[in-house]
């Protein structure tokens, strides 16, 4: 009930029910993004990392899920796992999701990189999970091209989408090219 708040049926809405207190996650959905943008830019946030830290500030920080450097995994024995095979990242902390509750895969969108324009035509799908984050098809079977926001500079070809990565993973060193994105080997996380 704290998390979702109370069911209601419709028709035995009242003003009284109306005014109690709101749940945790619609709290969270109607918190000020604003403002919290306004802080972030008065205390000096970087640009390329303001919206990283409003969408944590804002959704994520209310239920313990902002630290930086935490990692993802689907569960606590792929924890284990993941930690087995990586020594460096005995110490690290991990989120898992609960194991009583349904599978959670969020639909994202890339746009561009840093100081690049992003287009209907760039724009890749992001599937995000516990277990896995990627796009599963290279967007036209081709690379993505982005146009610079800078007047007379190059645009940036790059490979982008063709699989998963194990969700720990994501944000580590990129594949050389695209025979190593194929996957299968292990890489510096």
């Amino acid at each position: 009930d704290e998390l979702l708040g109370k069911p209601t049926r419709p028709e035995e809405l009242s003003m009284d029910a109306l005014g109690q207190k709101t749940s945790q996650i619609a709290a969270a959905a109607s918190a000020g993004v604003l403002m919290t943008f306004g802080e972030a830019v008065l205390t000096g946030a970087p640009v390329d990392k303001l919206w990283t830290e409003v969408i944590a500030k804002t959704f994520l920080e209310p239920f313990g899920l902002h630290e930086a450097g935490t990692y993802l995994a689907q569960s606590e024995d792929e924890v284990k796992r993941i930690k087995q095979d990586n020594p460096e990242l005995q110490d690290a902390r991990f989120t898992t999701p609960r194991s009583n509750k349904p599978p959670l895969i969020v639909e994202g969108t890339l746009l561009a990189p840093v100081n690049y324009v992003g287009a209907a035509d760039s724009a890749v799908s992001l599937q995000m999970s516990p277990g896995y984050i990627g796009s599963p098809v290279y967007p036209n079977n081709s690379v993505v091209v982005y146009k610079s926001r800078n007047d007379g500079d190059k645009g940036l070809e790059r490979v982008v989408g063709g699989g998963f990565i194990e969700a720990f993973a994501f944000g580590g060193i990129q594949p050389l090219d695209q025979t190593a994105q194929a996957g299968g080997g292990r890489v510096e996380v």
